[in-house]
């Protein structure tokens, strides 16, 4: 909700003298930050290590950038009246303000709902991963799991677009087509079996400059102890999506996962709202551990520079968790002989290559704490699983028993939604990308 002044922001940040000249507060601003990639705070390289291929990924995804809730917009209106019904002189980079207006020109309509910006994300995204992952072959479908509000909808409408606009598939309804499987949004009626499985919890509660950087660790602090490492139901809430992306980067292929009906892409995407993305960081034991003591758990009173939990890099708009399979061999030497006819095959794709897990926070790569022994620093597939069966499970304890529902029969303390896409409460529909081809169909 800040790109109607996001401008004015950044050329008042470079204003700022001394040590401030840099600073960003887009990249402060908690769950109000655009996207950006995190920094690499731990020395992890972004890239795919030497040597490797990405077999498998699985994401789940906050919604794009959004316009304010009405809450918040009626304070942008009150901030507008305040600029109006005063008299001042605005110069510099603060010039623009006697002419703001807020950025809403359908007001029963946008609030809440999904900005242009936020389509733009979310189909970046999309083309984004259809490069750097390479598993769709021209034409072909993809399905995806997404949350069933609204802006969560759009947001991987938009991403399918984007991932599905390579090659020219627009008069071929049999091509090129995306599948969304809509679950249901902040109902207690299904269980774990859904990408917001906190509201499904009775027992689960997410409510346990300098300023801006204030500003922002309270956001961190909103975010660690309510819906983060720092609520300790949070992890039992997300533990059932780690459990069902866990074993569907063990199996061989996805069509062997037990129970299974569906056999989905190497590529998992889940979108959702920004509350549900910290428990997953909670559930995998992720950004709570220092080897400087007094970091962890955050304290609620004095920031502390060394801590990795930030909001602003993890639930900003389109913020996303990420699980890659490595396949890994020996890389390519420096000189590589080709002989006529012979494609030189790339290292990952052996039968003796060995399979790691990496995990990636808005791109930037997060180590798996005592498990760092695979190229960049990833974690081994079978040390993964056992990690997650083993002290993961342990920690989140059962959905149904925790959450307080032992008396609802028949409530899923599992997610299988990505191998059953006849779930219960779940719709399905196609993502039809046609649109008035001349001589072709049109819908």
């Amino acid at each position: 909700m800040y790109y109607a002044i996001s401008e004015a922001l950044l050329l008042y940040s470079a204003y700022l003298p001394g040590s401030w000249a840099f600073f960003n507060p887009l990249h402060h601003s908690g769950p109000a930050s655009p996207y950006f990639d995190a920094p690499s705070v731990f020395g992890i390289p972004f890239e795919t290590p030497a040597g490797c291929i990405v077999e498998k990924a699985a994401y789940i995804v906050r919604h794009g950038a959004r316009f304010p809730e009405p809450g918040s917009f009626q304070g942008w209106q009150s901030l507008f009246a305040k600029f109006q019904n005063a008299t001042y002189v605005a110069s510099g980079p603060l010039s623009f303000i006697p002419s703001w207006v807020p950025p809403i020109d359908d007001q029963p309509h946008e609030p809440l709902f999904m900005t242009s910006a936020g389509a733009n994300e979310a189909f970046s995204l999309g083309a984004q991963l259809r490069q750097r992952y390479g598993f769709t072959k021209g034409g072909d479908n993809l399905t995806v799991w997404t949350a069933g509000q609204q802006r969560v909808i759009d947001t991987a409408t938009h991403f399918l677009r984007g991932y599905l606009s390579q090659g020219d598939y627009l008069s071929a309804p049999e091509f090129n087509r995306g599948n969304l499987v809509i679950l249901p949004d902040s109902v207690n009626t299904t269980g774990a079996d859904s990408l917001t499985a906190s509201a499904a919890c009775p027992a689960y509660s997410g409510n346990d400059e300098n300023e801006w950087l204030d500003y922002e660790y309270a956001h961190d602090l909103n975010y660690y102890y309510g819906s983060g490492p720092g609520n300790n139901l949070a992890a039992t809430t997300a533990f059932p999506w780690v459990k069902a992306i866990t074993n569907l980067l063990v199996a061989e292929t996805n069509s062997t996962v037990e129970n299974g009906s569906f056999n989905p892409s190497p590529l998992l995407m889940g979108f959702t709202h920004d509350n549900n993305i910290p428990p997953v960081i909670a559930a995998l034991g992720l950004l709570n551990s220092s080897q400087e003591p007094g970091v962890f758990p955050l304290s609620p009173t004095t920031p502390d520079p060394r801590r990795t939990f930030r909001a602003s890099h993890l639930v900003n708009f389109l913020g996303h968790i990420s699980l890659e399979r490595l396949s890994c061999e020996a890389p390519l030497a420096q000189s590589v002989q080709h002989i006529i006819g012979q494609l030189v095959p790339i290292p990952g794709n052996g039968v003796h290559a060995r399979k790691f897990v990496r995990i990636r926070v808005n791109n930037a790569p997060v180590p798996i704490p005592s498990c760092t022994s695979g190229p960049g620093a990833s974690c081994p597939l079978a040390d993964f699983a056992h990690h997650v069966n083993g002290q993961l499970a342990a920690r989140a304890g059962d959905f149904v028993e925790r959450c307080g529902l032992t008396s609802v029969v028949g409530a899923p303390d599992v997610v299988d939604f990505y191998v059953d896409p006849e779930s219960r409460l779940a719709n399905t529909t196609q993502l039809l990308l046609v649109i008035d081809v001349p001589g072709g169909p049109s819908t």
